[in-house]
């Protein structure tokens, strides 16, 4: 020990940090940065789903009441049709949703108010943190235009937690919306999500499930003629915190069209998804 000490002083000052100073570096990097990335690790540790069947399915039952005298009652079935997909750089589950029959939606639109028909939607989505990458959805009986599709992609996430989600996670994201007719420009909205809680309990059946309560809020958009309620309408969206799912098990939807439009799963939520 001495004779490592003395050489050490006849290296001079400047040699001697040369070689102490790798050494601090990696004790740091042992005791500060590789527990934090246990603990990040630990608690925010994908859902793997390469091992998902393709035709998964889940059944919902769907109210909506328009507030101005449009009410209806429906089911709709969304059904894993491909996974491990490519979309936008992403690894994604490929999710349609299947009307029967297609329910009608009052919604505001350069047009004025109409009550169009709802098509079949489809969802891709981020398989590791489940995050939305792209929909297309379709409507149809639209006054003028007959049917009209929308292509709505999903990006500039900030502070986005991945899954599982945490009571108090909060982030932002944008959302480009394009339509396929000319009358109506691309738009964007913004929206910010914040999970207000972690112990929901939604009955589905005879059985309560417990559930993030995640409020996406519309904060910003650049289009003078929103569908629904505009700038601080929400989507309430209740995922379950015990299993895999690919779609939340209950949403409130008080933003997409005037008045609000409930979503429930139906059945055995682990054997009816995954």
């Amino acid at each position: 020990m001495s004779r490592t000490l003395s050489r050490l002083r006849k290296l001079g000052r400047k040699k001697w940090l040369l070689i102490i100073a790798p050494i601090v570096t990696i004790i740091l990097v042992l005791v500060v940065v590789v527990p934090a990335v246990y603990y990040y690790s630990r608690n925010r540790k994908p859902v793997d789903y390469s091992e998902t069947l393709a035709e998964a399915t889940a059944i919902y039952s769907v109210t909506y009441d328009s507030g101005d005298g449009l009410s209806d009652n429906s089911t709709f079935t969304r059904k894993v049709i491909e996974t491990g997909v490519k979309e936008d750089s992403q690894i994604c589950f490929h999710v349609t949703t299947v009307y029967d029959p297609y329910p009608r939606r009052r919604v505001s639109s350069i047009l004025g108010s109409v009550t169009p028909k709802l098509g079949n939607e489809d969802v891709w989505r981020n398989q590791g943190d489940l995050r939305a990458v792209q929909t297309i959805s379709l409507e149809t009986d639209v006054p003028v235009l007959n049917t009209v599709k929308i292509t709505s992609t999903y990006s500039q996430y900030a502070n986005y937690p991945g899954w599982p989600y945490h009571l108090g996670d909060s982030w932002t994201y944008q959302v480009l919306n394009k339509p396929d007719f000319a009358l109506q420009a691309p738009w964007t909205d913004t929206f910010q999500a914040d999970v207000v809680s972690d112990n929901v309990l939604v009955q589905v059946g005879d059985t309560e499930y417990q559930c993030f309560e995640v409020v996406h809020t519309l904060i910003a958009t650049t289009t003078s003629h929103p569908s629904g309620s505009g700038i601080g309408g929400t989507i309430i969206e209740y995922w379950y915190t015990g299993g895999k799912m690919i779609q939340p098990i209950k949403q409130v939807d008080s933003l997409h069209f005037k008045g609000t439009e409930i979503q429930t799963v139906t059945g055995d939520v682990l054997l009816s998804v995954f």
